[in-house]
């Protein structure tokens, strides 16, 4: 089961960003792929190759706010404190203590970040975000 703050051990290369969007219920959606290494003939490139079962979607219910950055560098990513590999979950970091809470609301902001080959995708929420693979969903026009 693939989670936020764990080890990663199904992600055998760096994921991919195919999607993120805003759905029309006001949730995030990123969609990431593990891609699949193919070698190629003697003269030939190896390929990378994208199914339905290594390809997730991410789901934010409740987000507060989130940004993508193109990076090419770890080293600000570094200097947070987190676990996870790919799919992090922040204990302290600047983008979080950078939002004030709506004045009354009492559940803390939670910061999760998602790193695939050229971006990092950080979302503030309140909630755990839902993951699933897409080889584990029945009908994906059901998708915003």
């Amino acid at each position: 089961m693939i989670e936020f703050g764990k080890e990663v051990t199904e992600f055998t290369e760096i994921p991919i960003l195919l999607e993120i969007r805003e759905t029309i219920d006001s949730f995030l959606k990123v969609v990431i792929a593990v891609p699949q290494i193919e070698e190629g003939g003697d003269d030939e490139l190896p390929s990378f190759v994208v199914t339905e079962e290594n390809t997730h979607e991410i789901i934010f219910h409740s987000y507060e706010s989130y940004r993508v950055t193109r990076y090419t560098s770890f080293d600000d990513f570094l200097m947070e404190e987190y676990d996870g590999d790919y799919l992090v979950e922040f204990h302290d970091s600047r983008y979080l203590n950078s939002l004030n809470p709506p004045v009354g609301f009492d559940q803390p902001l939670r910061h999760y970040g998602i790193v695939t080959d050229y971006h990092l995708i950080e979302v503030l929420t309140y909630e755990e975000p839902e993951i699933t693979s897409y080889d584990q969903q029945e009908d994906l026009e059901l998708l915003n």
